[in-house]
Formats: C-alpha cells, structure tokens, sequence
C-alpha cells in the first residue's frame, strides 16, 4: 500500500469529453459492450510525474484497463467473447514524448447477451 508506487495518468477521453467518459465508466462496469470511441486512444503522465521509463504489463487509467503487448499476446491466446482490446498511445507528462511500447485499453464484456 506504498503510494509512492502508483503513478497517476490521464486519458484524452476524460478531457475532451467527460460527461461520455463517466457514461462509459458506469456501462463498463455493467459489462456493456462498448465500440472503441468510447475508450481512450491516448494516455499521458499527469504533471507531477517525473520521467516514466516503463509502465506496469497491466493498470488502470481513469477506470480503464490498460495492457502491454506482452499481456495482450496472452490474452488473444483465448476467445475473448465480446471482448476487444483497442490500441493507445502512452506519453510522458509533456503529451509529446512517447513511452516505449505498445499499449492496449481492454474491453472487456461479462455479459452472453
């Protein structure tokens, strides 16, 4: 429970559209299958983070599910269902400098419906 070790981000979708972010949050939560514009397509540091040199294979931004490629090559090993994983782009603090590798937002669907 070291709150030195978590690194807040922020995501395009909850500045440019917050009313749409929280509206995706709650269908989320309920399992919803959501099209891809309802998730983030880039996430940056927030401005009290220093340099990122490298994120975690899997965490969370602003409610979403963030992966690496490393963790998205597992996952698209099994039937994802309604399931999808869309691209995102990660930055440093100054929304200009990217992180090295690749990044997923996971859409996950819990519902057969």
């Amino acid at each position: 429970m070291d709150s030195s070790l978590i690194l807040k981000f922020e995501a395009d979708i909850v500045l440019n559209d917050n009313a749409r972010a929280i509206k995706a949050y709650w269908a989320i939560r309920a399992g919803e299958p959501l099209g891809e514009d309802w998730f983030p397509r880039v996430i940056w540091a927030d401005n009290g983070a220093g340099l990122v040199k490298t994120l975690p294979d899997f965490f969370c931004v602003e409610g979403y599910w963030i992966m690496s490629k490393r963790c998205a090559d597992v996952l698209l090993q099994f039937d994802m269902g309604r399931g999808a994983l869309y691209p995102v782009k990660a930055f440093q603090n100054d929304r200009t400098t990217q992180i090295e590798g690749e990044f997923f937002c996971l859409r996950a669907s819990f519902h057969n419906s």
